[in-house]
C-alpha cells in the first residue's frame, strides 16, 4: 500500500483503520496479506507524525479499537509469511508481550 502522508491522513478521518481490522478476520491468506502490508505503510507514515504528536495517531486507533488482538493471534499463524509479518509489526509499533512461536510447531 503504497501512499503520501496526505493521503494517510484522509484515510484515518474515514475510518480506514477499522475497515482493516475486520478483514484481518478473514480466511484469505493473500487479503491479510496485503493488509498486513498496508498497516505496515500506515503506521510508518504515523512514526513521522509521533515526532510532533508524541504518539502515533494510527497506532493509537488500532489500539482503541482492540485491532491489536488480531495481530495477536495471527503471529499464532501456521503461514509462515502471516506469522513474520504480524510478529515484524508488533516488535516495531507496539510493547506488548509476544509469543514468537508458530501454532502447530
Amino acid at each position: 500500500m503504497g501512499c503520501d502522508l496526505e493521503l494517510a491522513l484522509e484515510l484515518n478521518n474515514r475510518d480506514f483503520i477499522s475497515i482493516l481490522c475486520r478483514i484481518l478476520k478473514d480466511n484469505d491468506l493473500k487479503v491479510i496479506q496485503t493488509v498486513l502490508e498496508g498497516l505496515k505503510a500506515l503506521f510508518g507514515h504515523g512514526e513521522i507524525l509521533k515526532s510532533s504528536l508524541d504518539v502515533n495517531p494510527f497506532v493509537k486507533k488500532f489500539m482503541e479499537m482492540n485491532c491489536h488482538t488480531y495481530l495477536e493471534k495471527l503471529q499464532k499463524s501456521k503461514n509462515v509469511m502471516i506469522h513474520s509479518q504480524s510478529v515484524e509489526l508488533i516488535e516495531s509499533y507496539f510493547s506488548f508481550q509476544i509469543d514468537n512461536t508458530i501454532e502447530g510447531k
